[in-house]
């Protein structure tokens, strides 16, 4: 996953603390009705635009006019780099998360839902140039992944839907998420379905979502279901290496090129490790003594 920044924005914890600073109570009021003020004020109906979330979540930046190029470099030097895949993300791509931020904003949506949309559609920027082939396993079989039944149930309605036709999110994106060959997504179903919906590119649906589904965040990586062929490609068994080492533990796996066996390989590994050993209790002999004649130097 990227490096999305999800705590709260400095702006919108200013305009917390100045809301609380400026609390407004009644004179002669009871104690009951000063306390239900107060925590009335403490939470007061912030407006932040969807622009100024999306920097400080996403770029780390609180000046809402602040212009951060959008990398387009994918060379190796690149990707290796320490830049954050955000800075792949089209203006298109951040016009939409604006409005997405906003949205979840206004209907008190947790804004993380938005950033795991947002670390998804970088992803795809990120990496939309590179194929991936086949995988298999050390036993040369072939593994496949695809979505569970409930994710692929929302990916078809998604697909389907006359608004994915209409909506501003990128239909190439929509096709890369929704492609049940590569199911590792940050980004709920049910949300990506709302904002689908929700996010259309004529800006002529009203806002009517309650946000209820989505007030409390539930993180963590969507479930995919893994699939091993019965088949064997010879191909991926066909390379053994001569040598292995497991937990610091070395053994030689084939017949070595001068004709020794494994067998007599393990032997000259163990009488090295041996003479290694010899030579390291000399060392420290030697350095005993040499510490017992200073002492009876300086006597």
């Amino acid at each position: 996953m990227t490096n999305i920044n999800t705590s709260p924005s400095k702006i919108q914890s200013s305009q917390i603390t100045a809301a609380k600073n400026n609390k407004i109570t009644k004179e002669k009021a009871s104690p009951r009705e000063v306390e239900h003020q107060a925590d009335a004020e403490s939470i007061p109906n912030i407006n932040i635009s969807g622009r100024a979330l999306m920097l400080s979540r996403l770029f780390n930046q609180n000046n809402e006019n602040t212009e951060i190029p959008v990398e387009t470099n994918t060379t190796d030097s690149a990707i290796t780099g320490s830049k954050s895949i955000v800075h792949w993300l089209t203006n298109e791509d951040r016009t939409t998360l604006e409005k997405a931020y906003e949205y979840a904003n206004a209907n008190g949506i947790d804004l993380r839902y938005v950033d795991d949309l947002a670390s998804d559609m970088a992803m795809y920027r990120y990496t939309k140039s590179v194929t991936r082939g086949d995988i298999y396993d050390l036993e040369g079989h072939k593994v496949t992944f695809d979505f569970t039944d409930a994710d692929r149930n929302i990916a078809d309605r998604i697909k389907n839907s006359a608004a994915a036709n209409e909506t501003r999110i990128d239909r190439r994106f929509l096709e890369w998420v929704l492609d049940s060959s590569k199911p590792n997504h940050a980004v709920k179903f049910e949300f990506l379905e709302l904002m689908v919906h929700e996010l259309p590119a004529n800006e002529a649906k009203s806002n009517t979502y309650s946000g209820e589904d989505f007030k409390s965040y539930i993180g963590g990586p969507n479930e995919i279901v893994t699939r091993v062929s019965t088949e064997v490609n010879t191909y991926y068994t066909s390379f053994k290496p001569d040598y292995v080492s497991i937990n610091g533990v070395g053994r030689w796996l084939t017949d070595s090129k001068d004709g020794g066996t494994e067998k007599e390989q393990n032997t000259t590994i163990n009488n090295l490790l041996k003479q290694q050993e010899t030579q390291a209790m000399t060392l420290l002999q030697y350095l005993i003594s040499e510490n017992q004649n200073n002492k009876h130097t300086k006597t």
